[in-house]
């Protein structure tokens, strides 16, 4: 085996990639929220429909890929098309994107289905029907009323996530050689 003598003290290689990790994090989570919540809602509001359907079978997609996959593919397409960077090296978002890109669509496929679940749920109150028999607008008792209350367990779930992603990047983190806690734990 390959040997690696970084010649640090362990804290100081820590500091110096925590940063890196966090701000990784921070996009994944950004990423997955932008993609998440619009899905999930579309997907929710046309329940059984066409949009239902391909929404499902995104997330069924997106859940089925481990993130290892979905990094070399995201480095294929890459190579390919050339508008982001395949190393990254941590700075700026161009660098970050992919990496943070690979680890949202895992989450965003997982959170989709959730925020469908909680529209739905919502939907099916005593204060929606009462809302409808009222004739307030659909999009009024939505936007003001169901979706607020549907992104309460979201929040929740955002807590648990920030921990897996801080202590599941390395794979990820290697495949784009992301300067973060993962890679130096896998060196």
């Amino acid at each position: 085996g390959k040997s690696y003598s970084l010649n640090k003290p362990v804290v100081e290689l820590l500091v110096a990639r925590v940063l890196p990790t966090l701000k990784l994090t921070l996009m994944s989570l950004v990423l997955m929220l932008i993609m998440a919540v619009p899905l999930g809602v579309v997907s929710a509001l046309h329940k059984d429909g066409i949009a239902d359907y391909i929404c499902r079978a995104l997330t069924f997609v997106g859940c089925a890929m481990p993130n290892f996959w979905v990094g070399l593919l995201m480095l294929l397409l890459c190579v390919k098309i050339q508008i982001f960077p395949v190393i990254a090296s941590g700075g700026d978002f161009n660098s970050l994107f992919l990496p943070a890109l690979t680890l949202a669509i895992a989450m965003a496929s997982k959170y989709t289905r959730q925020v469908r679940t909680a529209v739905l749920e919502e939907l099916s109150q005593d204060y929606v029907i009462g809302a409808e028999a009222r004739g307030v607008k659909r999009s009024t008792i939505i936007w003001k009323n169901v979706f607020p209350n549907a992104l309460l367990p979201l929040i929740t779930m955002l807590g648990l996530s920030v921990g897996s992603l801080l202590g599941g990047t390395s794979v990820v983190e290697v495949i784009f050689s992301y300067p973060g806690l993962g890679n130096l734990a896998v060196t």
